[in-house]
């Protein structure tokens, strides 16, 4: 008898799992709460509840021969770095090569309810500001900012981005981080995607015979090469 197996959600993790099971001869079945495939790539306007959210401008920071699937590469015509629509265009395309809308159910009527719960203690701060306050994740377009004074707490990629983008809208815009970061560029030597070069067995050959004092002093000079980290206060400690 085959087994059958639920796999929820429709996105890149979920489209490799139906196609997992159908390898091992499974019999999958795909809960997709919407009407599409692509999960946290398909962009929409709206905020929904419990869906992960990104940004109209979002482009990924992963190479497209980093972020492929091993068993689908990109199209050649796709740029190096995809924007969210085009990675959302390949998603489609893994999904119809390989045949898995079939084992997709739409808009089932099961719920799941999962949430978090933060103490409200943690948030009394936050009561004191009298402005507007709102999640990255309720973030679309820099629409509605122009000549405010905005504050972003976290310097990761979706920090980052959304203060470059409000840069341009907004009268002023602090970038707060708790611990500082490393600032790396998407390109690296001669024009190529940084991480072609960062992520490849030889690095990681030099990473296991060199002491790890030494690793770290060779990434430091690394990173501030491009611009001095302390300069701008924003050097990671250790």
């Amino acid at each position: 008898m085959v087994k059958t197996v639920a796999v929820i959600g429709s996105g890149i993790s979920g489209l490799g799992a139906i196609k997992a099971c159908l390898e091992e001869g499974l019999e999958p079945t795909c809960f997709e709460r919407s009407n599409d495939i692509g999960g946290l790539w398909r962009f929409t306007d709206e905020v929904e509840e419990g869906r992960a959210s990104i940004y109209k401008s979002l482009v990924t920071n992963v190479s497209k021969e980093i972020m492929c699937l091993s068993d689908f590469p990109m199209p050649d015509d796709f740029p190096n770095f995809l924007p969210n629509h085009k990675y959302f265009e390949y998603i489609k395309l893994y999904a119809e090569h390989f045949k898995l809308l079939q084992y997709i159910n739409f808009k089932p009527t099961t719920e799941l309810h999962m949430g978090l719960q933060v103490p409200p203690s943690s948030l009394n701060c936050i009561k004191k500001f009298k402005g507007q306050i709102i999640h990255c994740q309720e973030y679309k377009r820099p629409i509605g900012f122009d000549g405010k004074r905005v504050l972003i707490i976290g310097m990761g990629n979706t920090g980052v981005d959304i203060s470059t983008e409000l840069c341009t809208r907004a009268s002023q815009v602090y970038l707060s981080s708790r611990q500082g970061v490393w600032v790396v560029q998407r390109c690296g030597k001669g024009g190529l995607p940084y991480d072609l070069d960062a992520v490849c067995r030889y690095r990681n050959w030099i990473s296991t015979i060199m002491p790890p004092a030494v690793s770290r002093w060779m990434l430091k000079k690394a990173m501030n090469a491009q611009f001095d980290h302390e300069l701008y206060n924003i050097q990671p400690e250790g």
